[in-house]
């Protein structure tokens, strides 16, 4: 009987010992979620709009060791730190808005100015390509050019061959340099066109600007 009455009486003290176990839990839950509460409410109080407060929310805020003026504390640190790393990001020029949100998605300023860096490398070998490709097609044209110049001499030196044997045979005079209209497009820089369209009225050429 006595055993019997131990064994019950620890079952009683087990069953209360769970009961404020729970009680104890279900309270300091309780003060974890008001301590939340009224961090979310320091955190929007604040007017702090480049991200949401559980991008950074560090759950040792809610520890009750952890004093509510020391959360408040380090969250105006995370803010000025987040605008004083934007204000970094500004020296990237044009890459700034690219650099910025890559910050704000990581929040590591070294991997935002690394991505940065890259895209900048990449832009400028981007902007090489460009240029060489452009500097490669404008020698392929002005050799295209000279290959159908060359031709035109040709074959203008074969119009005078033939017209001269035409006025041998006809005895008489024909023009074989005669007058013919022709369209051209001409691509240089402003400089250069200007002196052509000059060399053109010095030798009588006439033209029209379309």
């Amino acid at each position: 009987e006595f055993k019997s009455l131990c064994n019950e009486t620890c079952n009683l003290i087990s069953d209360g010992a769970s009961a404020l176990d729970k009680v104890v839990k279900d309270f300091e839950n309780k003060e974890k979620e008001l301590k939340k509460s009224q961090i979310a409410s320091y955190w929007n109080s604040t007017n702090f709009d480049l991200f949401n407060l559980e991008k950074v929310f560090n759950q040792k805020w809610l520890n009750k060791s952890v004093k509510f003026e020391d959360v408040t504390k380090e969250i105006d640190e995370i803010q000025k730190k987040t605008y004083a790393d934007l204000k970094t990001l500004e020296a990237f020029n044009d890459l700034t808005g690219t650099a910025k949100a890559f910050y704000l998605e990581t929040l590591d300023i070294g991997s935002a100015i690394n991505k940065a860096k890259e895209i900048q490398e990449a832009k400028e070998r981007a902007e090489k390509e460009a240029q060489a490709r452009a500097e490669r097609e404008h020698n392929e044209q002005i050799q295209a050019q000279k290959r159908q110049e060359f031709a035109e001499v040709q074959q203008q030196k074969k119009d005078e061959q033939f017209s001269s044997m035409v006025a041998d045979a006809l005895e008489q005079k024909v023009d074989a340099d005669r007058v013919e209209q022709w369209t051209l497009q001409f691509k240089a820089r402003r400089s250069v066109l200007i002196k052509l369209k000059q060399y053109m009225t010095q030798n009588g050429i006439e033209y029209v600007k379309l």
